[in-house]
């Protein structure tokens, strides 16, 4: 989560989704509801849950509400950081993990690429491209940047704290399409609340941008805007964008306290069937941490208007949770 300025420095690890952590739970984007079997044999059954339909609005209406705004960078909620430090003091190493590079146990070799045996020699390194600045602390005024960004066939599109902006991915100039802050970009669902923690995605599979966040009331929303067919994957003015939200805390099954929630370190990861989403529950007097959920949207619902489709898969770590998942 991000602070407004001036504020305090703050050590911030971003969330990284691992996909095969969660792949099995890839058949609930389709199946009315499914079970994930853990490596201990528990079954974990989720069933989907209906949102609601999503709001639309193009990239030039964002522009109109930005200009209004006079090009002022947003204010975040102060809010604190959630440290992991204290959770994860003193924990040990297992002594049952085994002394293996990898699980399952492969030879080291296979775990590294080695040259052609006809060719030889060692690998040419790959070339820069464009080098650029993306967006700054003057322009976001937001720390930190939890800055994340994706390639689309023509643009490339940087999301951080306070600022979604898109770029010619030849030249890495911005193209002036679009450069807003997450709050006018998010403003039809974020509930009025700050945003933090953007993640956006370009899917080859569908020709669509996917551009999540969450908002800083407790509980918070998960937001997520979808582009549309039409443009094929090229952001312009005319493009729509869909807006779609849900509270990770309370959709069900909710969290038993789930109204005293905040859900951090989303992360977003996007295949055939569905979104995947994973964050962190922070509960209770102070926000402690408490637990890890997972989340799985099934796609085509949002890439038809919705109502959104989530199904919810708790507390899959409750105890020394990591720097989101």
């Amino acid at each position: 989560m991000a602070f407004p300025l001036p504020g305090i420095v703050q050590r911030r690890i971003s969330s990284l989704l691992t996909l095969s952590s969660i792949a099995i739970l890839t058949m609930m984007a389709c199946a009315s509801n499914a079970s994930a079997q853990s490596t201990s044999g528990t079954v974990m059954r989720g069933f989907p849950s209906l949102g609601q339909r999503g709001v639309t609005r193009t990239t030039s209406e964002i522009m109109f509400e930005q200009d209004m705004v006079g090009g002022l960078p947003h204010v975040m909620q102060d809010k604190p950081e959630h440290d992991f430090n204290e959770l994860r003091a003193g924990i040990k190493n297992n002594p049952a993990s085994p002394a293996v590079a990898s699980i399952p146990a492969r030879d080291p070799k296979e775990l590294v690429r080695m040259p052609d045996k006809s060719g030889g020699g060692a690998f040419s390194p790959q070339s820069l491209g464009p080098n650029f600045t993306a967006a700054t602390l003057a322009t976001t005024g937001s720390f930190p940047p939890d800055n994340d960004g994706a390639v689309g066939p023509t643009q490339y599109i940087c999301a951080v704290n306070g600022r979604i902006i898109s770029f010619n991915k030849t030249t890495g100039v911005a193209d002036g399409v679009l450069n807003a802050t997450t709050n006018a970009f998010f403003s039809t669902v974020r509930n009025a609340s700050g945003t933090s923690d953007p993640m956006i995605r370009y899917d080859r599979l569908s020709n669509r941008w996917f551009c999540s966040i969450i908002n800083v009331a407790t509980p918070n929303r998960w937001c997520l805007a979808v582009s549309d067919a039409a443009s094929n994957g090229v952001i312009s003015a005319s493009t729509v964008w869909t807006y779609y939200f849900f509270v990770p805390a309370t959709i069900t099954p909710a969290v038993s306290n789930g109204t005293t929630c905040l859900t951090d370190y989303p992360s977003l990861g996007i295949d055939e069937d569905a979104i995947y989403m994973a964050g962190d529950q922070f509960c209770g007097t102070g926000q402690p941490f408490q637990q890890v959920d997972a989340f799985v949207i099934r796609k085509s619902s949002v890439l038809s208007g919705g109502p959104i489709v989530v199904t919810a898969f708790r507390g899959l770590m409750t105890a020394n949770g990591p720097d989101g998942i």
